[in-house]
């Protein structure tokens, strides 16, 4: 999803998945949210709309368990880094 949206990406698309990857975070559950912005964007960003219909279902049921899920998903930290080396 990474490789294509490298090549697909426009400027301002670019520049969202920076003010995401730049959101402050106080929670696991917020560096959660954060990371499910992140990779809906970044499959926005493809302009492949099966990414987008495989991730609507995912995000909508994490979002909604968010506390459970927040326990399984990396350190802020390490979901920081993940985004710039994407990025």
């Amino acid at each position: 999803m990474a490789r294509l949206a490298a090549r697909r990406a426009t400027t301002e698309q670019i520049q969202v998945l920076d003010q995401i990857a730049a959101r402050p975070t106080r929670s696991p559950e917020e560096t959660l949210v954060q990371d499910l912005d992140f990779y809906f964007e970044l499959a926005r960003a493809t302009e492949n709309v099966v990414f987008l219909l495989l991730l609507n279902p995912v995000r909508a049921t994490v979002g909604r368990f968010k506390g459970f899920f927040a326990d399984f998903n990396p350190a802020k930290e390490e979901v920081s880094a993940h985004h710039q080396q994407i990025i």
